[in-house]
This record gives structure tokens, sequence and C-alpha cells, in this order.
């Protein structure tokens, strides 16, 4: 397997609920240059700001309260890790209107 050459830093958690598939959107106020789309991107886990396993969580219990996500979601020690590579994603799109309740309003989601 070719490994990719690009990364995206994310912030945990969030960088840990792309990389399993929960989050279905990365929000950035740019848009993803065409070059990139469909390939493979390391997914880094920056290592600033801090973040709160409460408030991961209680995020996470909100949008499945709210658009009926599977429950029992567990943010496992493991995924909580910063300052390295934590997975790999697909760029697949980048649009203004994703319908994803992950989606920030004004913003790009890839």
């Amino acid at each position: 397997m070719d490994y990719p050459t690009i990364a995206l830093a994310v912030q945990q958690p969030w960088a840990w609920l792309i990389v399993n598939g929960i989050k279905d959107v990365e929000n950035r106020n740019w848009p993803l240059p065409e070059k990139y789309l469909g390939q493979l991107v390391l997914i880094h886990a920056s290592a600033r700001p801090p973040f709160s396993i409460a408030t991961a969580r209680d995020i996470v219990s909100e949008m499945h309260a709210r658009y009926g996500l599977p429950g029992g979601l567990v943010y496992p020690p493991e995924g909580r890790g910063v300052g390295g590579i934590v997975g790999l994603a697909r760029l697949v799109g980048c649009t203004h209107d994703h319908v994803s309740p992950w989606a920030a309003k004004g913003q790009w989601h890839f």
C-alpha cells in the first residue's frame, strides 16, 4: 500500500470520530483544493488545545439524542492520543451545504 503524503490536522475527539467513521464531515473555513479529491489523507490528532473527555462524551450524547445515531459509543483511552497520526480518511468531496448533522453552517464540508 502506498501511504498518503498529506495530512489533515484535526483536534481530538474529532480525529478519533472521523477515523472510526462516526463523524462524516470535517468543517473548514477554506475549500478543499480539487487536486486532493479522492485521495487518502493521514489524520493527525493535533496537540492543542487540550480536550475534555467529559465534553466529548456530552457532544456525542447530544448527537445521538438529536439525530438518532446509535447509542453506546465509548471513547476509549487509545483513541485519546494527541500530537500524532491516528488513522486515514478519504477526501470524497467538498461542499457548503452537506446534510450531515456534523456540518457547521457557513463552513466548507470535507
